[in-house]
């Protein structure tokens, strides 16, 4: 640390130490920030505000006589330095982007994929909330799948994929936008109905209803991406001045349209397109779903928020309680769809509205920045799903028992072969010993024999000799 006296007792609990802990601190950070922050940044914007005032009382003779070399030659180093500062933020936009689809995509697919998994196994998790959280998952899935063309065609500043991977991926985005809209509607209709309307909704809120209505939405889904399905093009631009060109998959409202980028026809084309297609997922895939969703939803605030004192004192039982845990979860849901994807059409509506900010540099990474939050949204929403609802949670809890079980029974199992192995081995060890054994006796006894053998033809040629 850096203290003020030489004299310091080592004691931090002394009063007196502290104390001069605290003058010192005192004493380094004034003397730090004056002289590494406040005095330089005062000087830097006094220089500045006066070079600002000057060219302000003098930008009419100064603009005039702009011409000559070293005044152009300023002014040209200026407009080089903005545009390379501009080039980087947008290549740092991409960058930054590319990594957050990227691990929205790693982190989001396990996850949905986790929250099927569990309510497909578990008889007892398919109630009618969870059918509708099911397909919204699902369509988050799709969605998340879609990465790595994104990322691909960001790096790349064109699209590479061919007429028919165009169509396919613009109606794979539909399918996200107006399949997540509608379930989230039907969720919070469900939710409503659960709430303001418990006992009489009862003969409807099954899941076998919940079945019937999750097919009809995606029928509804399927007859709302046939637009986009149909005029998703792939057209060429043609850059300034050269015969260079990109091909960009769009989506185009006429079918006579010509490849020239530069034709006033060509661009007015992509401008009306542009505004009749965004007002159209605009409407069907935010607009129209949030002001029913939030419509429920005050409802259900304003008659729980009526019921308080009844509604607290009766939610001790376990089906009160589940119900508002879930329509908890639900509102949660639509809060963060409805905060994750307001930059995007904030930022797409400044376009087509040709907004004065629209021109700015800033739109770019701006734009890319928008388009990520979607992706993110679409990685957190299974963890919405599991923290704030007990059952998920109990269930993922069970599902990692029953691993952890499965793992220990395979462990026992693969100990025991290893003991029968090693009993064999041992077994089969004493039956070649005892072989040995046996050869080793009959090896002895025929030694012996021999021996006697010799022995006898030994004292036989002995006689012979003394004879």
């Amino acid at each position: 640390m850096l203290i003020w006296s030489d004299d310091v007792d080592n004691r931090m609990n002394d009063t007196d130490m502290i104390n001069e802990i605290t003058f010192s601190t005192r004493i380094f950070t004034t003397y730090s920030f004056t002289l590494s922050y406040m005095l330089p940044l005062v000087a830097i914007w006094f220089f500045y505000a006066n070079i600002i005032a000057r060219l302000w009382a003098r930008r009419n003779v100064f603009f005039k006589i702009n011409a000559k070399s070293s005044r152009r030659t300023t002014t040209k180093a200026a407009q080089t330095y903005c545009r390379r500062n501009i080039m980087m933020g947008v290549v740092q936009a991409k960058l930054i982007s590319n990594l957050a689809w990227c691990t929205a995509a790693v982190v989001g697919v396990p996850g949905n994929i986790l929250v099927l998994y569990v309510i497909m196994k578990y008889r007892e998790m398919r109630t009618v909330s969870n059918v509708f959280i099911f397909n919204l998952a699902l369509a988050d899935l799709l969605f998340l799948c879609g990465v790595p063309i994104v990322s691909i065609q960001t790096i790349t500043s064109e699209w590479i994929f061919g007429q028919a991977m165009c169509k396919a991926f613009i109606s794979e985005n539909g399918i996200n936008q107006f399949a997540r809209a509608i379930f989230m509607g039907v969720l919070s209709l469900d939710r409503y109905l659960a709430v303001c309307y418990a006992v009489q909704s009862t003969k409807w809120r099954t899941p076998r209803f919940a079945f019937i209505i999750s097919l009809a939405s995606w029928l509804a889904v399927t007859i709302e991406m046939v637009p986009l399905l149909k005029f998703a093009k792939l057209i060429k631009i043609y850059e300034d001045g050269s015969n260079d060109s990109r091909c960009a998959c769009m989506l185009i409202w006429s079918d006579d349209v010509d490849n020239r980028m530069n034709d006033t026809d060509m661009i007015n084309e992509i401008t009306f397109s542009t505004r009749i297609f965004t007002t159209y997922s605009f409407t069907l895939s935010y607009m129209l779903p949030l002001v029913a969703i939030w419509f429920f939803y005050a409802n259900i605030i304003a008659r729980l928020w009526a019921r308080r004192n009844v509604f607290f004192k009766i939610n001790a039982k376990s089906s009160r309680r589940t119900t508002t845990k879930v329509t908890l979860m639900g509102l949660t849901i639509v809060i963060s769809y409805t905060l994750f994807w307001m930059p995007f059409w904030i930022v797409t509506w400044s376009i087509v509205l040709e907004a004065k900010w629209a021109v700015s540099p800033l739109l770019e990474p701006l734009s890319y920045s928008s388009y990520a939050l979607q992706y993110i949204n679409s990685a957190v929403n299974p963890f919405l799903y599991m923290f704030l609802t007990d059952t998920f949670r109990q269930k993922l809890g069970n599902w990692r028992s029953t691993r952890c079980r499965l793992e220990l029974q395979r462990q026992p199992s693969e100990k025991t072969h290893m003991l029968l192995s090693t009993s064999n081995t041992l077994a089969l060890n004493a039956k070649l010993n005892e072989t040995f054994r046996g050869s080793d006796k009959s090896l002895n006894n025929a030694t012996a024999a021999a021996t006697t053998t010799l022995d006898d033809d030994d004292s036989l040629a002995r006689d012979d000799y003394f004879l």
